[in-house]
């Protein structure tokens, strides 16, 4: 009887009814009964199903009391999660049975993957007056279903963009992580393009330039042991085999191309970059006041996939960080602190991010975090010490000692001057 109950108990959650105790009543026995664990068993079994389940939740929209939100956004959280393990080649489970009167797509049109995110991109752009509790589980649900297996559309990339200079924090929040997580899916190689070298007699010319040497340019020699906590001191022994066979990406080049155009295109938009760089460097527009570990990976993330040009993008709100060495007598301390946690992040993101850079963007990147580091480090003020020591820690965590030694040498380089 799955078949002929569960369609009907979907349904109930879109029904537009007057806004009545009785309706209110339907709506939440409903999302009460498909959370039991025969309805969850039932409904994660079936393509069909889960995307008419979804699309009827996202359109409930118009039940407007708080309590009946909160039980819907304990369904969707519930099933929150199956979006993103179930296989996308799951067979169809049961021929469900249309409830008369049911509006929307019917129980049996799935296609593919693709189609249910544009589904939602659509419902997302088409109601202008949506509430924010509902624009949330749209973009949760996106956000979910990115998958390694199966790129997005470009609407869904643009959806993050837009939604990382909303003006619900939630929602800003939501569309960080998701662009931090979607640019590591779209990477095709965990280690840097170009592995650097340990330098040692045999590989590497004494008479070298002292730049040259810190960079370690590639040659015979073994690569830097990076995330691994054996044979610290020399190369891995065994390099840790991978099972490819489990949700192997499906990103190809022209793909990759396509994602990162669209990505620049926003960062080239002055009003995007503004609004942006607005949200997040002042406090009360519901950034923390401390540094984001979430933020600088997604900046990271950024670096990596566009490399320079991206970090064309933030350079001048890195070069007026600290150029007036009394703004923070000046300033409140939601704006100077908020300019901090953004700036550490960046510098914290750039800095893991610079080892798939070519010698020439690195000397870009290197003279850039100097410049800011420096003018941190001469500030005569306390208040922002605990968020760019959070980025130090961020930036070298991990790292091998020889590819973060231009870093750690112009710190204790500038302590001392300083005679701390």
């Amino acid at each position: 009887a799955a078949e002929i109950v569960l369609p009907q108990l979907v349904v109930v959650l879109e029904m537009q009814g007057e806004s009545s105790n009785e309706h209110e009543q339907k709506v939440t026995g409903a999302a009460v009964l498909l959370q039991t664990r025969f309805f969850q068993g039932q409904l994660i079994k079936d393509w069909n199903m889960l995307r008419r389940f979804v699309m009827a939740l996202c359109r409930s929209d118009h039940n407007d009391k708080l309590t009946v939100h909160a039980v819907l956004v304990d369904l969707f959280n519930t099933f929150q999660s199956t979006l993103y393990t179930i296989p996308l080649e799951m067979p169809p489970n049961k021929v469900w049975v249309e409830p008369e009167g049911a509006i929307g797509e019917g129980f049996a049109g799935y296609t593919d993957h693709p189609e249910l995110l544009l589904m939602l991109v659509r419902m997302l752009k088409l109601k202008a007056n949506l509430h924010w509790r509902y624009s949330l589980m749209i973009v949760h649900s996106l956000v979910v279903m990115l998958r390694q297996d199966a790129p997005v559309p470009m609407e869904v990339w643009q959806v993050i963009m837009d939604g990382m200079v909303s003006d619900v924090s939630h929602l800003r929040k939501v569309c960080f992580r998701a662009l931090g997580n979607a640019l590591e899916m779209i990477q095709t190689h965990q280690s840097s393009s170009k592995p650097l070298q340990l330098i040692n007699n045999k590989h590497e010319s004494a008479s070298a330039p002292e730049h040259e040497s810190s960079r370690r340019r590639i040659g015979p020699g073994p690569p830097l042991p990076d995330k691994n906590y054996h044979d610290w001191n020399g190369c891995t022994s065994v390099k840790p085999e991978r099972d490819k066979t489990v949700r192997r990406k499906h990103f190809p080049d022209e793909y990759q191309t396509e994602v990162r155009a669209c990505i620049l295109a926003n960062l080239s938009d002055d009003a995007f970059m503004a609004k942006l760089i607005s949200y997040l460097s002042v406090t009360q527009s519901g950034r923390s006041k401390e540094f984001v570990g979430t933020n600088a990976q997604m900046f990271k993330g950024l670096f990596k996939a566009l490399g320079l040009p991206a970090l064309r993008v933030f350079e001048s709100f890195l070069r007026s960080v600290n150029e007036d060495p009394q703004a923070h007598t000046r300033l409140s301390s939601d704006v100077f602190m908020g300019q901090q946690c953004l700036a550490s992040e960046l510098v914290g993101g750039l800095v893991r991010s610079m080892k798939h850079w070519d010698a020439e963007a690195c000397s870009v990147g290197e003279e850039l975090v100097k410049t800011v580091l420096g003018r941190v480090l001469s500030t005569p003020e306390t208040e922002s010490t605990s968020v760019w020591s959070a980025c130090l820690r961020f930036a070298i965590f991990d790292r091998h000692p020889w590819r973060i030694k231009w870093l750690t040498t112009f710190v204790f380089d500038m302590a001392g001057g300083l005679g701390s």
